[in-house]
C-alpha cells in the first residue's frame, strides 16, 4: 500500500458524493515497517466516527475495517479530519485534493484540479 494523489482524490470524491453521511476524510502519515522502517508517506482514508469504522480507498476494492485495526495494520498516524464542509473549503483553497500541509512528510507531487 502506498499513498498517492489518487487516494486523496478517491476519498474526497467518495465523501463529496455522500454529504450528511457522517463519514470524514482523514489525512495522515503511514509509517513503514521492517525493511521500510524509516519510510513515511502521506495517506488518506475515510472514518465513520460514531461506529469506529475505517474505509481504505487505497486499493481497487475499498476495504471496510475497524478503525483501530486499520491504524495498526497500515501503521498510520492521523493528522487531520475533514467533514464535507471542511473538505470543500480545503479543496477550494489549495486547488488540490491533498495532501495539505499539516505535518505529513514526503507529500507526493500535487495534481491540480481542472
Amino acid at each position: 500500500m502506498r499513498g498517492t494523489d489518487e487516494t486523496f482524490e478517491r476519498c474526497a470524491k467518495w465523501l463529496l458524493e455522500r454529504p450528511g453521511s457522517g463519514w470524514m476524510v482523514v489525512h495522515g502519515t503511514v509509517n513503514g515497517r521492517g525493511q521500510m522502517d524509516d519510510e513515511q508517506y502521506p495517506q488518506a482514508w475515510l472514518e465513520f466516527p460514531t461506529t469506529g469504522l475505517a474505509l481504505d480507498m487505497n486499493t481497487d476494492t475499498p476495504i471496510l475495517v475497524e478503525r483501530k485495526k486499520y491504524l495498526d495494520i497500515v501503521n498510520a498516524e492521523p493528522a487531520a479530519q475533514y467533514d464535507v464542509t471542511g473538505l470543500q473549503l480545503s479543496i477550494e483553497l489549495h486547488q488540490t485534493y491533498g495532501p495539505w500541509d499539516h505535518g505529513e512528510s514526503k507529500p507526493p507531487e500535487k495534481r491540480k484540479i481542472h
